[in-house]
Formats: structure tokens, C-alpha cells, sequence
């Protein structure tokens, strides 16, 4: 009898295996012929991660602008301390008396904060009147005002700083006839409130609609623009006449001044100091700059 002859057994599970197998390299085969076709973003994903850009934009920028000033109020804070204790050196120095307004020596007039020669024009900020008792010159001046122009009444720039000096008090007779301006200084012993009398504060000045520097500041009896200015977050530091340095917000914004509306004022930040209500008594009114308490 013959034998039935079978080619070579094979198992189930050897048979699917090699049919996978096939099956793959099929795949495997056409992929490699395929375009490639690459994953992008579509319109609506970029819109939503460009929406989220802006919205932590919109939340970080103030943030760190806020951060800026207040670390430029910080600086400002520490010149003014500075500013008072050389004040106080030099009065020291100078049997108790508070600095000139300026000195004259020709060609030389000497300000708080510098030299300036009538001869060639120069200013040298290396030799004020204060300049010894200060660390560099950059003190007497504020980094919050580093953008604001000069006026126009100095126009030779002797004088162009953002730190306004108490001049028609600390350099005269004072209100009502400002008197002997400014020949005249006054010794610390005659001061009735150190720790409210301002030497020296942030200043600006309205001129012409234009927000400038300027060396000194006006007391609210003097009818002009006010020169308090709140340029660090509506605030102004201020150095006292005991060598302490702090500060305040302007606390009133004219109506009553042609060439300086009240709305400009307040888009400034620029404002009169007062302690109380403004009475149009400069008795009252002019208390932060009055050397001596007239009330």
C-alpha cells in the first residue's frame, strides 16, 4: 500500500505567524513609498496660545513697571536722606547756618549741587556747595525725571535739576513780601518745626503745557503752578529740615491759576502741599515751608 506523501507539516500557529509577517513588510513597504505628511498647528491653536501671550502680558507688564518705580522711589528715598545729612554737615560747618541759595566769585557762581563758570558756560556738578558731604552727583538729582526737559529759564542749564529747594523761604524773608531774595539763609536753630519743613523735594513746573524740571519749589501762597510732584506713583519724597527724608501726596490741585489748568495738574501729578484745607492764609497754608510758625 503507498503512503500519502504530505509536504512539511506546519503548525496553526506557525501558519498566522508567517502571514503576519507578509502582512507587515507589505505595510512596511508602502509606508517607505508614502508621503510623509507632518503635524502643524492650526489657526485655532495659534489664536488661543497668542490669546494667552497677551493676557500674561497684560498681567506682568504693570507688574514689572510698578516693580521699576518703586525701586527708582527707593533710590530717589535714599538721595534725599543723603541730601539732608549733608545739609546738616555743612550747617556743621558753617555755625548752624543752612547753605546760600548760590555764592558769586567771578566767574564762578556755586549752587547746592554744582559750579557753574559765567565765563565758558560750563557746569561742574563736583563742586556745589554740598559736594563734599555727598557721594556722587547723581544724588541731586531723581532717575524717575530723567526723561523731562529743562525750562526755559535756565536756559544755560546751570541749574536743571528735579530736586526743588524751599528758596523763598530757606533764601528770604518769606511770605507775604519775599523780601531780600535771595541774599539772605537762615540758621537751623530758628527752625519752630525741623520735622516739618521741607529743605528739598521732588519738583516739576507746567511751562508753556509742557512738564519740565526746575531747581525749587513754590509754597501755595505763591500764586504760580504748583512744584510738588508726585512722580513716584502720585507720591513725592522729601527731605525735612531735621535730616530725615520721607514722602507725602500732593493734597490739592488748583482751579484758580490761568496758565496751569487743575486738570493739568492732576494728569501730572503736580500739587500744592497743605496740611489742612486750603484757607488762602499763608499763615496756615504755607506751614511745610515756613521756617518760623507764624499761626
Amino acid at each position: 500500500m503507498r503512503q500519502l506523501l504530505w509536504p512539511e507539516t506546519r503548525s496553526a500557529t506557525g501558519i498566522l505567524n508567517g502571514l503576519f509577517d507578509f502582512r507587515v513588510q507589505g505595510a512596511c513597504d508602502s509606508m517607505d513609498n508614502a508621503p510623509v505628511i507632518r503635524r502643524a498647528f492650526t489657526l485655532i491653536e495659534l489664536l488661543v496660545v497668542i490669546a494667552i501671550i497677551a493676557i500674561l502680558a497684560a498681567i506682568l507688564f504693570p507688574v514689572f513697571a510698578r516693580a521699576k518705580s518703586a525701586s527708582i522711589k527707593t533710590t530717589c528715598m535714599s538721595n534725599f536722606r543723603q541730601v539732608g545729612m549733608a545739609v546738616m554737615m555743612y550747617a556743621d560747618d558753617a555755625d548752624d547756618m543752612c547753605p546760600m541759595f548760590f555764592t558769586s566769585e567771578r566767574p564762578f557762581e556755586r549752587y547746592r549741587f554744582g559750579q557753574f563758570n559765567r565765563q565758558t558756560g560750563e557746569f561742574d556738578p563736583h563742586k556745589g556747595l554740598l559736594s563734599p558731604y555727598l557721594k556722587a552727583k547723581e544724588i541731586g538729582d531723581c532717575r524717575g525725571a530723567k526723561d523731562l526737559p529743562g525750562t526755559r529759564f535756565y536756559a544755560r542749564g546751570r541749574l536743571e535739576f528735579a530736586f526743588g529747594i524751599n528758596d523763598l523761604y530757606l533764601f528770604s524773608e518769606g511770605a507775604p513780601n519775599w523780601g531780600k531774595y535771595p541774599t539772605i539763609t537762615h540758621s537751623l536753630t530758628e527752625f519752630s518745626h525741623p520735622s516739618e519743613t521741607i529743605i528739598v523735594n521732588d519738583s516739576a513746573y507746567i511751562d508753556r503745557n509742557t512738564l519740565t524740571r526746575i531747581p525749587f519749589i513754590n509754597p501755595p501762597s505763591f500764586r504760580d503752578c504748583p512744584t510738588q510732584h508726585g512722580r513716584h506713583n502720585g507720591n513725592l519724597n522729601i527731605s525735612w529740615a531735621d535730616g530725615r527724608a520721607s514722602s507725602k501726596r500732593p493734597s490739592f490741585f488748583r482751579s484758580d491759576l490761568g496758565g496751569c489748568s487743575q486738570k493739568d495738574q492732576r494728569a501730572n501729578n503736580l500739587g500744592d502741599l497743605l496740611k489742612g484745607p486750603i484757607t488762602r492764609d499763608w499763615r496756615i497754608d504755607d506751614y511745610y515751608f515756613q521756617i518760623q510758625d507764624h499761626n
